[in-house]
């Protein structure tokens, strides 16, 4: 096909970092920004699967007021929101209080660094 409204641009030297997605402004390009998408909700069963037989057995065994009023609200809940703060509240209490890591809990909430 022919466009006679577009510039083809061969992909040399150091354009080849560049492709399909990527800006160009008329005189130079720049990679297309990353557009992250939270994660939707997942079930109350997935959301407890994130975490290990290990640290779920010891997280129900917990007589902290903070995690048993999380777990009571969990049971409530149709499925579960990443971005609740009560639940990023808890997941990141879970790790302050060393029943999972912090790298467990931005696993588990989709944290990416």
């Amino acid at each position: 096909m022919f466009y006679p409204d577009h510039t083809c641009i061969e992909r040399v030297g150091n354009l080849t970092q560049y492709g399909p997605g990527d800006l160009y402004d008329g005189t130079d390009f720049s990679k297309a920004p990353v557009v992250v998408v939270p994660p939707g909700p997942v079930s109350r069963l997935d959301f407890l699967r994130s975490f290990t037989a290990q640290q779920r057995i010891a997280i129900r065994a917990a007589n902290d007021p903070v995690i048993v009023d999380a777990l009571q609200l969990l049971d409530l809940a149709d499925d579960v929101n990443l971005q609740d703060p009560d639940v990023v509240y808890f997941v990141n209490y879970c790790a302050t209080q060393q029943y999972i890591t912090q790298a467990d809990a931005d696993r588990i909430l989709g944290v990416t660094v």
